[in-house]
């Protein structure tokens, strides 16, 4: 079993973290714009992606915010809780998508993304909660420790 993170060094991954987040969730987000306006062989009908990323958008630039501010620790259990909802909300999304992609088009391949998809966003979203529990001292953490460091 790894060492307990400082609350700095767990601070400072959760920060890495975030980063990363908000960096690929804008990419998403852009391309599911993309989509609902139409361009280059889009639908032009409304991605609900636009809406799932936008949550993590904002509550990653929200928990950057915090964390810039170096008071993370006394975080709120609602701000974590909202946060990881954002993440799952993108999950329950490429759900929808598995569906739509294996029963409505007809086409495995996009499906088999969406679940995929679906599958590390969840991940994503119980990595970032322990994270942020870690981060805030503990207090109801899912792990002992940080969960990527085994």
């Amino acid at each position: 079993m790894g060492k307990k993170p400082t609350m700095m060094e767990a601070t400072q991954k959760l920060r890495i973290f975030f980063i990363a987040i908000f960096g690929w969730s804008l990419f998403f987000w852009a391309w599911a714009l993309k989509n609902t306006i139409g361009m280059d062989g889009g639908s032009g009908e409304f991605d609900l992606g636009v809406l799932s990323f936008g949550t993590v958008l904002v509550s990653s630039s929200y928990m950057l915010g915090i964390i810039a501010s170096g008071n993370f620790a006394p975080a709120s259990k609602l701000l974590k809780h909202a946060t990881t909802c954002s993440h799952v909300f993108v999950a329950l999304n490429y759900l929808l998508g598995s569906y739509i992609g294996f029963t409505v088009l007809e086409r495995p391949g996009f499906g088999l993304y969406c679940v995929a998809f679906s599958g590390l966003w969840l991940g994503i979203a119980y990595y970032g909660y322990s994270s942020m529990n870690v981060a805030s001292g503990g207090g109801g953490s899912l792990s002992e420790h940080d969960p990527l460091s085994g």
